[in-house]
């Protein structure tokens, strides 16, 4: 029995990646409630960042995330069709590091 991880939408192994941690508060607007509405259905496992909090934490700019790399693709694919950004408004976010 595997214990490797498959994304449930392209049957693919997930691979851990570094992935950055956004800092801060998301600002609700339309694109990010696109975006939060097409990972869920359209690239779950993308994971290109994680939200932080609102508070800087002790780990630094990045987390280990496993990704599926046709979900990423996905993702790019979303973004250049709809013009929209594939992180949340930067305005109430700041990068760690």
């Amino acid at each position: 029995m595997s214990d490797q991880k498959l994304c449930e939408f392209h049957g693919e192994s997930l691979k851990p990646m570094m992935v950055p941690l956004l800092y801060g508060t998301p600002i609700m607007n339309d694109a990010f409630k696109a975006l939060i509405e097409a990972r869920e259905t359209l690239f779950p496992n993308a994971n290109s960042h994680f939200l932080g909090g609102c508070h800087l934490g002790s780990s630094g700019p990045e987390t280990e995330a496993l990704v599926c790399l046709q979900c990423r693709e996905a993702e790019e694919e979303w973004a250049e069709s709809t013009g929209l950004p594939t992180e949340p408004d930067i305005g109430g976010f700041f990068i760690a590091g």
